[in-house]
Parts: structure tokens; sequence; C-alpha cells
């Protein structure tokens, strides 16, 4: 049999079990990745202002949008990919000539 499966039910148990994997993995592992939220298509659409559907689409396709995780047939997103995405899309303002 596997290990069982741990519930987390609020932010403490959430932090509980990162301090914990941080404990087991030592100063040879980063862990940087656990404090960088996890998010569904409804909610990384929101964030870089796309619908879910056109999200879902891009993905399907194998368009380049945004980086993401499949487990168990579900998509995450992670919310740094996400910043990332916007801040490489950022087009940089024109002088208008008048200065």
């Amino acid at each position: 049999m596997g290990a069982p499966y741990t519930t987390i039910t609020s932010p403490a148990d959430r932090a509980a079990l990162f301090a914990s994997l941080r404990a087991q993995a030592g100063a040879s592992v980063d862990t940087s990745a656990l404090d960088d939220p996890l998010l569904g298509t409804s909610e990384a659409a929101a964030v870089i202002g796309l619908s879910p559907s056109t999200l879902a689409k891009a993905r399907s396709k194998g368009l380049p949008v945004v980086p993401h995780i499949r487990a168990r047939g579900r998509i995450k997103y992670r919310l740094s990919d996400l910043l990332a995405f916007l801040h490489n899309a950022r087009v940089p303002a024109r002088s208008n000539g008048n200065g």
C-alpha cells in the first residue's frame, strides 16, 4: 500500500505541510515552488485577461500561451508563470514626438 493522502483544509495545514517538506528536503533542494500557488484554468484566465475557453483552446492547439502542469487529468498554472507571461507581453510606451 502507498502512503496515505493528507487533506489540507486550512492555511495552517498548508504551512505545516510545506515546513515539513522543506525540513525533509534540506538545503540541497530548491523549495521556492512550494510558495507558488497553482491556479485552475478559470483563475489563470482571469489573471491574464483571457476567457477560460480561449486559454483552453490555445493550450489544446499547442499555441505558446502559458506553461501549465497536467496531473491526473487536471490542468494547473503557476502564478509566477502567469505573471511572467504578462511581463513578457508588455509593450513599452512609445514617445509621441512632442518631447
